[in-house]
Formats: C-alpha cells, sequence, structure tokens
C-alpha cells in the first residue's frame, strides 16, 4: 500500500556522512541481496566506498534526518546514477520520484543522457523502467539501464 508523499530536502553531503551513508544502503539493499545469496555488509561498505566523493553525493534529509542519499557523476555525455537509496520505511512515499525528476530534468537541460546499474532481483528495476529508463544489457548479477535525455 501506497504511502502519503513526504517533501524532502537535498543538502551536500560531507566527509562525516559516510558511516551513515553505509547504514542506509545496507538498510535498502539487504532484502534483495539476500534473495540472491549475496548479502555480505563489508562487501556493501567496499561498494559505496569505491564511489563515494562528497561533492557527488547529496543526502535526503526529512524532518532533520538522513533517510536516503544519491550520488551521480557528470562525464562528457552522460550523468552515471551511481547510487540511489531510500530507508526501507520512506519508500513508497514519492521521495526516490522526486529525486530521479531533478536528475532527468538535470539531464534534459544538460543533453546527457543518464547510465545505471541494479542488482536484477531488485524491486529498484521495477522503478527506472517506470520512469522511462530503457535496459541496455546485462551483466552477472545486473541490469544496466540508460535514459536518454531527449525522451
Amino acid at each position: 500500500m501506497q504511502q502519503p508523499e513526504i517533501a524532502i530536502e537535498l543538502r551536500q553531503a560531507t566527509s562525516e556522512d559516510l558511516e551513515e551513508l553505509v547504514t542506509i544502503r545496507i538498510a535498502a539493499m539487504r532484502q534483495s541481496l539476500e534473495k540472491v545469496g549475496r548479502f555480505d555488509p563489508q562487501r556493501a561498505r567496499a561498494r559505496l566506498l569505491q564511489d563515494f566523493q562528497p561533492e557527488n553525493t547529496r543526502c535526503l534529509v526529512y524532518d532533520n534526518r538522513t533517510i536516503g542519499f544519491v550520488i551521480s557523476v557528470l562525464d562528457q555525455e552522460e550523468i552515471a546514477l551511481k547510487h540511489l537509496y531510500i530507508l526501507p520505511e520512506f519508500q513508497n512515499r514519492g521521495v526516490g520520484k522526486s529525486v530521479l525528476d531533478q536528475i532527468i530534468e538535470q539531464a534534459k537541460r544538460e543533453r546527457r543522457n543518464i547510465r545505471l546499474i541494479t542488482l536484477k532481483e531488485s524491486r529498484a528495476n521495477d522503478f527506472y523502467l517506470k520512469h522511462g529508463f530503457k535496459h541496455v544489457g546485462s551483466i552477472e548479477y545486473d541490469n544496466v539501464y540508460v535514459k536518454r535525455w531527449s525522451e
């Protein structure tokens, strides 16, 4: 059942946010990773560490609490959406859609495609397809999606 939408604020991350973001990522991914037998908190932490740069990271804040985060990286032609995680108790409340809409608007303004990778067993696959992303390939445990700026 869909819960009421909530308004969030985005703030620039700092290096002090890292441990809280690791906790959010683990909470958001746990169910999907357990489904494929790949839940490992150390691997989840390491994966975030390889992509975490405060300048590319925004925290999603609701009622003075960080409830999620997004990491997006610009390259010459694309926006790489590296991470978008929301605590399970705040999912299905419009938070992800709100953040994704902002990234899509940025992509249109800058004429950049958006590329992302999701775990094959994640509910995120349906979320991205619903928002106009096209499946363009698969690798071992993941699906690759692209949304063209002109679509």
